[in-house]
């Protein structure tokens, strides 16, 4: 892992997936602004010194990517907590969610048969198309300098939040390589967590789902992101004009985002178009 990469990482107890969607370099040499915006895996268990660590950021913004089933399985620790504003903003419909005897009941049954690489595909094509109004609503309320210092968090971090991060970072221009890197980090972040519950699927399913046929869930791979962005690619000719026609998030939005979240390398402060 390279350098400015390592420096992204937060150091929590329970949210092993919380990290800068900052400090990146963009093509045109600013840098995107440390302390703005923050990735994470869920937010229900923070341990007490996660929750001091998680103060001082002076967070003004949650943005919960996660669906009702998944809010009520594991409510936020951060209700209540004075000055933060928690929107709920699901990038997922509600029937892709199993929890509890849900679950169980689809271990022995549907869930034995799915491909799991062409769920995961289907998963992010579905996002980048049937989400686009969602997908609005958090650039939007990005362009607010009160919304800001922000944190967008689902589950594990990894698809929903990976997606949405690289979205922001395109945007202002970071290239695209970069954002590649930067996504991939979940997989060593998370992966001891998702061993362990891959060894309780197996048990669970009595060894019909083992870790390898699982493996798509468990992690991410460069393959989901480009072929979603190809296809953005194709159809519109660029990112900017895809939040645009999709989300009508338009040339000044864009420019007050990054004037926003970015600053030349001396640390100042940009102009807005």
């Amino acid at each position: 892992m390279n350098t400015e990469l390592a420096q992204k990482i937060m150091q929590f107890d329970r949210a092993i997936n919380f990290r800068e969607v900052g400090r990146l370099m963009t093509a045109d040499g600013l840098m995107m602004k440390p302390g703005k915006l923050f990735r994470s895996d869920d937010l229900s268990h923070l341990s007490k010194r996660d929750q001091t660590r998680f103060s001082e950021l002076d967070i003004k913004l949650i943005f919960d990517l996660r669906t009702e089933k998944e809010r009520k399985s594991k409510p936020h620790q951060i209700l209540g907590k004075s000055g933060i504003r928690i929107v709920h903003i699901p990038m997922q419909d509600e029937k892709h969610v199993f929890t509890g005897m849900e679950l169980l009941r689809f271990l022995f049954g549907d869930l034995r048969k799915m491909d799991f690489d062409t769920f995961k595909r289907q998963f992010y094509h579905s996002m980048a198309h049937e989400r686009i109004n969602q997908i609005g609503q958090i650039l939007t309320l990005l362009t607010d300098r009160n919304n800001l210092p922000a944190v967008i968090h689902c589950t594990s971090g990894m698809d929903r939040t990976g997606f949405i991060s690289a979205i922001i970072q395109l945007l202002v221009g970071v290239p695209y390589q970069t954002v590649l890197s930067e996504y991939l980090l979940s997989n060593g972040l998370l992966q001891k967590r998702m061993q362990r519950l891959g060894k309780y699927i197996k048990w669970l399913s009595l060894f019909q789902l083992t870790p390898e046929r699982l493996r798509p869930i468990f992690e991410v791979r460069s393959e989901y992101l480009n072929e979603i962005f190809d296809g953005i690619l194709q159809k519109y000719g660029s990112i900017e004009k895809y939040v645009s026609a999709a989300n009508n998030f338009n040339k000044n939005a864009i420019a007050n985002l990054k004037q926003l979240l970015c600053e030349d390398k001396q640390g100042g402060t940009l102009s807005v178009i």
